[in-house]
């Protein structure tokens, strides 16, 4: 019976997956560019070209090689979901959501559930810090983490968690 749920729990997860590299076209509008420069310093010193962009309640960093959408994939109006699809390879991305902190440690747990082999993970961007866990996907680095001082639970396909992508992301997050 366990195996039964945890292979549930993983078809869930796929499907949403790849409902996400569905969705990756275009952006619905409601997003707007920051007009404070085209490039950005991640925490570990490197210069990422880019720019920043608010849509809802979320202002976040968007490297070049990214398009930003500022919904989420069931409700094009939610003012607290972001997403930055890799514009050559879909299956990069980084999905921003906010959350209280108990959706977001329930979120983390049942991440740590269903991805045998996860580790928990730290780091601080931004003066920030995220916690959360790191595991393997199809041969793809994907982690998890939450920041309570700014409430944004992030998924991060592709990318380890101290590439400059998640450095300038995760540290640029408001």
């Amino acid at each position: 019976m366990k195996r039964f749920i945890k292979f549930i729990a993983i078809a869930v997860v796929l499907t949403l997956a790849l409902a996400a590299l569905a969705s990756c076209g275009g952006n619905a509008g409601n997003d707007t560019a920051n007009d404070t420069g085209k490039d950005t310093e991640a925490d570990n010193g490197n210069t990422l070209a880019g720019e920043v962009k608010t849509s809802g309640n979320i202002t976040v960093f968007v490297p070049e090689e990214f398009d930003f959408s500022g919904t989420n994939l069931f409700n094009e109006e939610d003012e607290n979901a972001a997403r930055l699809i890799n514009k050559e390879d879909g299956s990069n991305y980084v999905l921003i959501s906010l959350y209280d902190k108990a959706s977001a440690e329930s979120s983390l747990d049942m991440t740590r559930e269903i991805n045998e082999g996860s580790e928990d993970i730290t780091v601080v961007y931004g003066g920030n810090t995220w916690a959360g866990v790191r595991y393997d996907s199809f041969g793809y680095d994907v982690f998890q983490v939450y920041c309570e001082a700014n409430r944004a639970l992030v998924t991060c396909c592709g990318y380890t968690i101290d590439s400059d992508v998640a450095a300038a992301v995760l540290g640029s997050i408001k």
